[in-house]
């Protein structure tokens, strides 16, 4: 006996459902073939009565065969990739009297918190474990390091992990400490202020040696030349500092300023997942009541999400082409979209901000380089490939000469090799911007002249680039790595959903159903935009599939409920919206109104 697809994938209802009598059987039920096959084999039943025995007992076995039908339906679609990553079963809701359809995924989809939100284990995590040895990028928690600066000049106690706070002044999400602290009184530096100057930059003078012999971040307090706050410093004196893009306004008199020494503390977010992400000083406000302390951030917090259904499956079929010793297109992907997994297992390990979600690919026919693009769910991605260095200062610290220091950020980590003459270059440094051409090596110290040679790897690219090399890229290819162009996007739109429905959509724009779903839906459109049907177009964000995704957000127990989406304009515009092939779409402003009818 064969099946069709249909046959196999789609299962039948059981066709009990409130008010059904033996005359009013539905067709393409299981009930309606019980009653067919009993008359076909000369069952001994003239007729079925309502409420029977008889009766009772095929509804009951009717139910059975469809739960059972659905059961065969969900398996043998998860023994196929593209089935088992996006295919669903229908069936009618066991928990609704009148047998309303339900929809059930195969595999529910973690990177959509309605049908997965804690990441539990699926049928495609199954399949690609087991025939591709491959496994899922899972969410992780927004992290990094906050300054902290203590000016009550009293001990706030000791903090276990996470039970001190903070939160995004502009989000709202919040943070907590990821190790025990104890929160000192910050040492005060130079004794107080006593001279601040209105210029840009502001310099500020202490009445005593301040001890600080590099650019550091500092808190800054009583100044009345310019707010309280967390400055770089560039120490010009042993009782001068120059706090960096300052501009100073009024006067400063007296000795009340004073200077306060920051530490560094470990910080995660409190929920799982980008919707923590945070850019550079948008964690600066306490949760947990501190009168005195001040924190900041003086890099992003990025948080990964979990790896999409359909994302996996192409990286299941990446897989397949990086097993070629020719290093087709499939081997590209491959290294790049799992480095995250493959840094974590080198020794020592190594930790990307966030891991790879998009990559695309192109080989120039001119140079025949590869270029390889790359994105994570947040976008564009930070640091630097392949960066030819052309100067370094026999100073401490060492400062670096390269064409354009553009991707490279104070507090990036960079592998500098090849540098002869001062050698002292060569190593992992953690670097500060010193302009468009320069940065400079925290902590090093020049041997020698430079003379020749030198590149400069640097933050999530440089890591990427160097999985890609070691993985992907055959001998006498030439590939590089770079990071996807963002394309700000803004999206206005109002979804109308039956009034009894409103609570369940949200009524906040920030964080109604649909915002969440699009966020979502941007984040996992590849680089370059959905390509057109002749494959050679550059690609789009597809108007009909924003309104497609608002309707859908509107769905609960598998029943969509949204009515019509009205007043959707993509920057401005009530049409699909071009992308480069290098563009990756980054979300500026999403503002989703909900109207109950």
């Amino acid at each position: 006996m064969s099946f069709t697809i249909s046959q196999l994938f789609v299962p039948l209802p059981s066709g009990v459902v409130a008010g059904v009598t033996p005359t009013t059987v539905a067709a393409s039920t299981w009930l309606f073939n019980e009653v067919q096959n009993g008359s076909a084999l000369n069952l001994p039943v003239t007729s079925w009565q309502s409420g029977g025995v008889a009766w009772t007992e095929l509804m009951i076995t009717a139910v059975g065969m469809a739960v059972s039908d659905a059961n065969i339906s969900m398996h043998a679609q998860a023994a196929f990739l593209d089935f088992c990553a996006t295919g669903t079963v229908v069936f009618p809701d066991p928990a609704n009297p009148s047998g309303a359809p339900i929809t059930v995924p195969v595999s529910p989809d973690p990177s959509i918190p309605a049908q997965n939100p804690n990441g539990a284990t699926t049928w495609l995590d199954v399949l690609a474990d087991s025939n591709y040895n491959v496994q899922r990028n899972l969410a992780t928690f927004a992290s990094g390091n906050l300054l902290f600066a203590n000016t009550s000049g009293s001990s706030i106690g000791t903090l276990p992990a996470g039970t001190f706070h903070t939160a995004n002044g502009f989000t709202g999400a919040t943070y907590n400490n990821s190790a025990s602290f104890t929160g000192s009184a910050s040492t005060v530096l130079g004794t107080s202020v006593s001279s601040a100057t209105a210029a840009s930059p502001v310099v500020v003078t202490t009445l005593a040696a301040h001890g600080i012999g590099s650019d550091t971040t500092l808190y800054f307090k009583g100044i009345s030349v310019l707010p309280d706050g967390f400055y770089l410093a560039h120490p010009t004196g042993a009782n001068t500092l120059s706090l960096t893009g300052t501009i100073g306004t009024g006067s400063y008199a007296g000795t009340a300023g004073r200077v306060y020494q920051p530490v560094s503390l470990g910080f995660a977010a409190d929920v799982i997942g980008p919707s923590s992400n945070a850019g550079p000083t948008q964690i600066n406000t306490l949760v947990t009541a501190s009168p005195g302390v001040f924190v900041t951030n003086l890099l992003a917090f990025s948080g990964s999400p979990y790896e999409s259904n359909i994302a996996l499956a192409s990286r299941c079929r990446a897989k397949l082409g990086s097993l070629s010793l020719n290093g087709p297109k499939g081997a590209y992907s491959y290294a790049a979209l799992t480095s995250s997994q493959l840094l974590a297992a080198q020794s020592p390990a190594k930790t990307l901000t966030s891991a790879i979600t998009r990559e695309t690919d192109s080989n120039s026919l001119a140079t025949g380089t590869v270029t390889v693009t790359v994105a994570n769910a947040s976008g564009p991605v930070p640091g630097v490939a392949q960066v030819v260095i052309t100067g370094a200062t026999n100073a401490s610290p060492i400062v670096l000469q390269m064409a354009s220091t553009a991707g490279i950020t104070t507090g990036m980590v960079g592998l500098v090799t090849g540098v002869q003459g001062n050698t002292a270059a060569n190593g992992y440094w953690t670097m500060t911007f010193v302009d468009g051409t320069h940065v400079s090596l925290n902590g090093s110290t020049g041997n020698g002249a430079y003379t020749v040679g030198g590149q400069l790897e640097a933050g999530d690219i440089g890591l990427v680039d160097s999985i890609v090399q070691a993985y992907a890229t055959p001998n006498g290819v030439t590939s590089v790595v770079q990071s996807a162009a963002a394309l700000n996007v803004t999206i206005v739109a109002t979804v109308y959903v039956p009034l009894a429905f409103l609570a369940d959509y949200g009524t906040n724009p920030a964080s109604n159903k649909g915002t969440v779903a699009l966020t979502s839906y941007i984040a996992s459109l590849p680089i370059g935009g959905v390509t057109g049907i002749d494959g050679a177009t550059n690609g789009v964000i597809p108007y009909a599939k924003l309104i497609e995704t608002l309707l859908q957000a509107g769905t609960t127990g598998g029943r969509e409920y949204s009515m019509s989406v009205a007043g959707l304009l993509i920057n401005g515009s009530g049409t699909d919206l071009s992308m480069g092939p290098t563009q990756v779409a980054v979300i500026s402003s999403l503002n989703i109104a909900v109207q109950g009818v």
